[in-house]
């Protein structure tokens, strides 16, 4: 703790320094751009004067000049820059940010004529969102031309594409040139809403675009259900209850409070995903007869259903106490507590083993050497293992030394069951044979033939 905090400390005496240090050299770097001194391609392939530059645009003291003359070098290379590699394309993402408005169309003018190659570009693709969000509408004639061309539904489940659509819904959603790519992705809304990217596209809808709101949760009602249960359509119905105001947090409430089971709300709450639909019943702006109704209907469930940790959850959060039979399961059902609890019900009716001999180790026998030997009663001699096998007689373990040496020969000297929490050779199905044992193995037999001067074969005594 102490070498943390002397380390903290000076690296907090030291930071403001720092900060001086980087961010000077960074507009020399910004100047010498602007003035042509340091050449472009220099500049592509240096990752530490990239971070610079990027540190310089970003500053609230920088040239506005410097910024104009730096758009101009580098607007023939701009789209080289957007594909080139990530600190590249963060140098243009900034320069779009503070650039004047006639310099951002004039950078807009080189990008949008390889719009679809910055789409299905990895670092390209940041610099067109960027780029869609600072330029007007009327500029973008050429990404809606493109996106129309290749099919709005595509677009909209492209890992991409559905970048460049949410910045087209935040920016100019209400525009002439976009109302009819929105009234499209309203109609698909509920196939929409279930894909793992267009699902957000969805969502900016709901979110940024009053006009459509309600139309989207008519189309979702007939299937709000399924959709509350569904990975990727439950964020979708979140954000209707977040944004529809307490018209749609009404519909959508009534239409899960009477669904029957298999749909039911109790089923939705015990599940991983529709847990956090009814949670959003709880928080504030929602009509006040809502919360009211899903306490009723989660106190009106089944046992079966409080078993489920997602079912705990939301009964915790809107006051509703538990019964006792419904605490006996405190953990999620996972394949690792499904294990331990098998391991306990195997535990506790296994059959009671035999207990084994006690193990003698240094610190009994010394211990045994110092306390005084108990007399032993006088008794008639066992025989051994050998004279009470013939004699049919089970004979006792280890009756004596001859018995014990005996019993490491022969298998059959006594007939004990082995402990019941081991296994053993013959019940795993691979039990040595005598002859195995004895036998070298291949490998071992071809390195005593390796010996110089003659070795031995094995255990036969041959001289190979």
């Amino acid at each position: 703790r102490f070498i943390v905090e002397q380390f903290v400390g000076l690296w907090l005496r030291r930071s403001p320094p720092m900060v001086d240090h980087v961010a000077e050299p960074a507009t020399d770097h910004l100047a010498e751009l602007a003035l042509g001194t340091i050449s472009v391609e220099d500049f592509s392939n240096d990752e530490e004067m990239c971070a610079k530059v990027v540190v310089a645009l970003k500053r609230q003291d920088v040239n506005q000049e410097d910024i104009e003359k730096f758009l101009q070098r580098i607007r023939q290379d701009v789209l080289r820059l957007a594909l080139c590699s990530r600190h590249t394309s963060k140098v243009v993402q900034a320069l779009l940010s503070v650039a004047s408005a006639s310099g951002s169309v004039a950078l807009g003018a080189e990008l949008f004529g390889s719009t679809m190659q910055l789409l299905e570009s990895l670092h390209g693709n940041h610099v067109l969102t960027k780029a869609v969000g600072v330029v007007p509408i009327s500029s973008l004639s050429d990404v809606i031309k493109v996106v129309e061309s290749k099919g709005l539904r595509w677009v909209a489940r492209h890992p991409f594409g559905s970048r460049v659509l949410e910045q087209l819904i935040v920016h100019h959603s209400s525009s002439e040139q976009m109302r009819a790519l929105v009234e499209e992705l309203v109609e698909n809304a509920e196939e929409m809403c279930r894909h793992k990217y267009s699902n957000f596209v969805i969502q900016h809808i709901l979110e940024h675009n009053h006009e459509h709101q309600q139309v989207i949760v008519d189309l979702l009602l007939p299937t709000v259900a399924y959709l509350s249960q569904h990975r990727n359509a439950s964020h979708v119905v979140q954000k209707a209850l977040q944004c529809g105001g307490c018209v749609a947090q009404s519909k959508i409430a009534d239409a899960l409070l009477n669904k029957q089971p298999a749909y039911s709300f109790a089923d939705l709450a015990a599940l991983r995903y529709g847990k956090y639909v009814v949670e959003e019943f709880m928080k504030p702006g929602v009509p006040p007869w809502i919360p009211v109704a899903v306490f009723n209907r989660l106190k009106a469930a089944s046992v079966e259903k409080h078993t489920s940790h997602h079912f705990r959850r939301v009964a915790e959060a809107f006051g509703l106490p538990l019964p006792q039979a419904a605490q006996i399961r405190t953990e999620p059902q996972t394949p690792w507590s499904v294990a331990r609890a098998w391991g306990a019900h195997e535990q506790q009716h296994a059959p009671s083993p035999q207990t084994p001999p006690p193990r003698r180790n240094a610190h009994s026998l010394a211990s045994a050497a110092t306390q005084t030997p108990t007399p032993r009663p006088a008794q008639a001699r066992r025989p051994c293992a050998s004279a009470s096998q013939h004699a049919g007689v089970q004979p006792h373990r280890y009756a004596c030394a001859h018995e014990r040496s005996h019993a490491r020969t022969n298998e059959n000297a006594y007939n004990e069951p082995p402990r019941p929490d081991r296994t053993t050779r013959e019940e795993e199905g691979t039990a040595e044979t005598p002859q195995s044992i004895a036998r070298p193995s291949r490998r071992q037999r071809r390195r005593r033939r390796q010996r110089p001067g003659g070795t031995l074969n094995g255990d036969m005594g041959e001289l190979s």
